[in-house]
Parts: C-alpha cells; structure tokens; sequence
C-alpha cells in the first residue's frame, strides 16, 4: 500500500506520508507503541544551502567567524568559503536541500537526547559488537554493554529521530523531483557532524564513508559506504533521485539512524 506509485505522490506534511507510515508501521510501531502515523511534525523553512550548513557547525558548537588580536581572522574565512563552494548548487535545488540540512540539525538533536545518559564508551562498544549474535546462539559470551546500553537509552527519542529523518528525505524527493535537471556538478564539505556530498545529474562514484548526506539528483551512480551510521558518527542519509544505480558496503546503524531512499532507477545493493 506505501510504496504504490499514486501513494508515493502524496505530500507527506499533509499526514499522507507513505514512507513516514511505512517506516512507523514496519520499523517502529512493532518495537515501541505510542507514536501515531500522522506526521513527524516538521517545521524547517527552506533556506540557502550555505546558510543552512552555518546553522548546523554551530548546532555543533562550533565557531563560524574567528577573531583575533582585536580583529576578524584572515583565514579560516569559514562563511565566505562556505558560500563559494554552495554556489555551485542551482540555487532552486540548493533551498531545499537547505530545508533538509535544516532537518537533519533537528533529527541529530533527538539522538543526542536518545543517548544523553548512555556514556559513549558504552556506547562504542556497542556498536562495533557486530558480532554478537553468534556469540549469544549457545551462550558463548556475554556482551553486557547491551544491557547496560538498554538500561539507559531513551528508546522514544530515537525513533522519533528516525521518522524525522525519513519524512525530510521523502519532502526532500519531491521537492526536488519537481524541479528541471541540473547539469552535472559536485559539492563537497566536511562539517562537525560529517560529510555533505551533493552531485548534479552526471554519472558520478560517490564516497559516503562517514558522510552526514549523500544526495545525488540523476546519473548512472557508483555510491560506497553511504548510510553507515554507529556511535560516532549517530546520522547517515542517503537520497539519491534517479538513474540505475550501485550502492557498495556499509548499511545500517549502531546506535544511530541511517536511511537510504533510492526513488527510481535499476539499482544494485551490496551491503555489509
């Protein structure tokens, strides 16, 4: 029923959102009960994609402009550089992808509450024990960090994050699909809370390792290790509009939210 083509079309701010009900009725409700399938209750306006990426470092606590001796800095010249690189970006596309970055600062904030009484050595640990499973099928070990984790997490905080994450990439899809082809370009930054990497509409291979967002509007694509969230790096997101696609390694979280929404194409999956 979600992932039929005319369901697909409804605007999800109008509590007609088909992923953000799939992913709460196959990924969330079934865990934990007391959210409701209307809407993840978004607010973000559109914005320049540079500005947005600013509100994000300092979301981070991170400084934008520097002074010293009495006077601004000569270099890092943070916002003049920021916004040389997003120029780039045609400027219709670059609006909504600053309402989506605008988003992720949002959803970053409920997983820090998820985990605001789990110390992040616990929560290290438990995420890089990917092999706990098979440790556990005849009691071969004991990996404790998973109760203690369990004691501490705010489990709702989490899940919210997540349908937050999932309704701004899906407003995000349609937003973007609504609007003419871009050439090919690229867009790279590094900010505190990882990589944003855009790409226009050329075939393109795109490195999502430890990347915050990966978008890419249109192309044959080569994508490695997008989506790949665990404790230090709690958000990964992927958006990619078009084009037949691989995606390779990586997938999944620990102790995070990682979405990937491939809208169209003959794609290929590879994940760890």
């Amino acid at each position: 029923d979600y992932l039929a083509p005319d369901a697909l079309q409804k605007r999800p701010e109008a509590d007609d959102g088909a992923l953000y009900k799939l992913a709460w009725s196959l990924g969330v409700d079934r865990r934990f009960g007391g959210f409701r399938a209307y809407s993840a209750n978004l607010v973000a306006e559109p914005a320049p994609l540079h500005a947005a990426i600013l509100e994000l470092h300092r979301a981070a606590g991170r400084s934008t402009r520097f002074v010293s001796f009495g006077k601004e800095s000569p270099y890092p010249l943070l916002e003049r550089d920021l916004e040389r690189a997003a120029s780039v970006v045609p400027e219709a596309h670059a609006r909504v992808l600053g309402r989506l970055v605008r988003e992720i600062v949002e959803a970053r904030r409920w997983v820090d509450l998820a985990f605001r009484k789990v110390p992040l050595e616990e929560r290290v640990a438990a995420s890089d024990r990917i092999d706990a499973g098979a440790e556990s099928v005849d009691a071969l070990e004991y990996p404790h960090v998973f109760d203690d984790v369990a004691r501490s997490w705010d489990e709702a905080s989490l899940w919210y994050a997540s349908l937050r994450c999932v309704q701004a990439l899906d407003e995000a899809r349609q937003d973007l699909a609504a609007l003419p082809p871009p050439p090919s370009f690229a867009f790279d930054w590094r900010t505190p809370f990882g990589w944003i990497r855009i790409r226009g509409s050329g075939d393109d291979a795109i490195d999502g390792a430890e990347a915050l967002l990966v978008v890419d509007l249109g192309g044959n694509d080569r994508h490695a290790g997008a989506a790949t969230a665990h404790a230090t790096h709690p958000i990964a997101l992927a958006l990619d509009l078009s084009g037949d696609d691989v995606w390779e390694g990586g997938g999944g979280a620990r102790c995070g939210v990682a979405v990937l929404l491939d809208a169209a194409g003959d794609d290929a999956y590879a994940a760890e």
